[in-house]
This record gives structure tokens, sequence and C-alpha cells, in this order.
């Protein structure tokens, strides 16, 4: 009979060892996994100030080419106005 109880106290030790490892790995996964979900977001703010940059220069140079007797004055203001409305 000590046999039987020994018997069960490792199955006992080795379950509660299993399920701490377990939760262990869950843990390890989680925290991966916000690590890549912030190095994303990261990644889309950056591509995203990137496309305004580029569409910004992109209405500069439409201007200029629509209209090449602008003053300087003329075309900071119409960029101001666009990228202040939130057109760009």
């Amino acid at each position: 009979m000590p046999q039987i109880q020994t018997l069960k106290d490792l199955i006992a030790f080795t379950q509660k060892r299993f399920d701490a490892m377990l939760d262990q790995e869950g843990m390890e996964q989680a925290l991966e996994i916000s690590e890549i979900k912030k190095k994303n977001q990261e990644e889309l703010r950056r591509q995203r100030c990137e496309v305004k940059r580029k569409t910004r220069v992109c209405i500069i140079c439409c201007l200029v080419e629509v209209s090449p007797c602008l003053s300087l004055y003329v075309y900071i203001y119409i960029y101001t106005y666009y990228t202040h409305n939130n057109y760009v």
C-alpha cells in the first residue's frame, strides 16, 4: 500500500509540474504575440507617415505643374490648407 500512495503522490506532483510548464509556455507565447503586435503597429505607423509624406510631395508637385507662376507663399498656403484639413 505505501507504494500505491507514493505513486499517487508522484502522479500529483508530475501533474502540477506539467500544469506549471503549460502556464509558463502560455505566458511566453502571449509575450511574444504582444511584441509582434507592437512591432507591426510601429511598422504600420511608419508606413502611414511615409504615404502621407509622399502624398504631400505629390500635391506640391501637382500645384507647380498646374500653376508654375504662383508664388511660393501661395503653394505653402494651399499645402497647409490641405494638410491641416485632413485632405491628406
